[in-house]
């Protein structure tokens, strides 16, 4: 059985070497109007060999006389499709897998097997992805500061602590900031010269412009130990100190199980505090709506850059956009309204015991940015006595699992400038 398992295994290798290793090129145009040719990274190149090495599995798995994809036919990649949607994967991965599908027969002149990912799925919506975020993914949106984290994380490896520190003051991905030189050459002019770990060894330069940049750059010069300029431990390579970063802020419980936070996050946090400086305005998701267009545009190209991205339009991922998050709060507005229908019967019955004149819809609850799984927040009027209040959120669980919260809503008004409310229920309404 292993040597069966080794055979395609090496027949799938073989076939990436052949097909994808040296043709995988693709074309964009970037924001000047150029065309732009690229070759895959070696990263992407062996996630393809994954999903493909996991596509035989499957079908061999299912009775699939198949030791390549080069095999592959119509109905090789229908049971593909049916399997990945029976094992509930997110829209995201779904796609991943189906575009590398997609790639690899293309590059052998098969490509009308994979159409567009819509017309291969039982439900479209199930590969529609949004990179738009939705939620300020930052580190400070969770109150979590970096400074007072890198004590915790030099006491156990002061290495990490310093490449950490590094990828915080300039948004630069972990992998890069393990990779990153601080040698003269790398950030004089005012500039940081970041190639090294990039993806696609795309070049950039990222503004060396507030105190506290110049002062982490010049203090960690002072720490480099390798002889490369990096900042990681001279007694491990490259890819034992980028592993060894993840194995400390795992053991640290800086991780979405832990902390609520990632890596990733402190990006997100030099990029949405890049984006308010470069405005003057606060991103969409935390918050900023009225963002004129030019200056937004303008912004975008120059987070673009400073991050290594080609696409301006991938700064959403960080920072939202103004329409999609109006779209998508909506959205969620009407759907809590249209789930509170299930308590109609018992909300008026606690509206004529209260003798209320009329019930809101408050807080999250109302901006759209409270799931259908959070508690429901609601403001009555006129204020009722706080027994009533108590007795109704008690019996509210038994018709909401998460609960009801009541806000005594003009006070609420007045703490909170962006205050949002929506009336549902009104002493008319109960008559009729």
């Amino acid at each position: 059985m292993k040597t069966d398992t080794t055979e395609w295994r090496n027949a799938t290798r073989e076939f990436v070497n052949e097909h994808l290793m040296n043709k995988s090129r693709t074309s964009r145009v970037n924001h000047s109007g150029k065309l732009k040719s690229e070759r895959a990274s070696f990263r992407t190149i062996e996630c393809r060999f994954d999903c493909l090495v996991h596509a035989v599995e499957i079908l061999r798995s299912k009775g699939f006389a198949v030791s390549s994809p080069e095999q592959f036919k119509a109905k090789h990649i229908h049971a593909l499709v049916e399997h990945w949607e029976n094992d509930d994967l997110s829209a995201a991965t779904l796609q991943n897998y189906l575009s590398f599908l997609r790639v690899a027969m293309r590059a052998i002149g098969k490509g009308h097997l994979v159409p567009k990912s819509a017309q291969l799925v039982s439900d479209p919506t199930k590969v529609v992805v949004s990179k738009t975020a939705l939620e300020d993914k930052s580190w400070s949106a969770k109150n979590i500061k970096l400074e007072e984290l890198l004590p915790k994380i030099a006491a156990e490896d002061h290495f990490v602590a310093n490449i950490v520190e590094l990828a915080g003051a300039f948004g630069l991905r972990l992998t890069e900031a393990t990779q990153q030189k601080l040698t003269e050459s790398s950030t004089q002019g005012g500039q940081l010269y970041v190639i090294d770990g990039t993806k696609g060894r795309r070049p950039r330069l990222v503004p060396i412009e507030t105190d506290k940049q110049r002062e982490v750059i010049e203090r960690l010069k002072q720490q480099v130990k390798r002889k490369d300029g990096t900042l990681g431990n001279p007694r491990r390579n490259l890819q034992q100190n980028r592993d060894r970063v993840y194995r400390v802020l795992r053991k640290l419980g800086i991780n979405k199980e832990g902390l609520g936070v990632t890596a990733h996050g402190l990006r997100h946090q030099y990029a949405n505090d890049t984006f308010e400086m470069l405005t003057g305005v606060q991103s969409p998701v935390r918050g900023g709506l009225l963002i004129p267009t030019k200056s937004q545009l303008e912004a975008r190209r120059e987070l673009s850059e400073r991050l290594g991205h080609s696409r301006t339009s991938i700064t959403t991922a960080y920072t939202g956009s103004v329409q999609h998050l109006a779209r998508v709060r909506h959205g969620r507005v009407i759907e809590i309204v249209e789930n509170l229908a299930t308590m109609d019967e018992f909300i008026l019955k606690a509206f004529g015991e209260m003798d209320l004149e009329y019930v809101e819809l408050v807080g999250r609850c109302a901006s759209g940015e409270a799931a259908l799984s959070d508690p429901i927040e609601l403001a009555f009027h006129p204020i009722p006595k706080m027994e009533q209040i108590n007795e109704f959120v008690q019996d509210a669980r038994n018709h909401h699992p998460a609960g009801v919260l009541v806000h005594f809503s003009q006070v609420l008004a007045m703490s909170q400038p962006g205050y949002k409310s929506v009336r549902i229920y009104q002493h008319e309404d109960v008559l009729s």
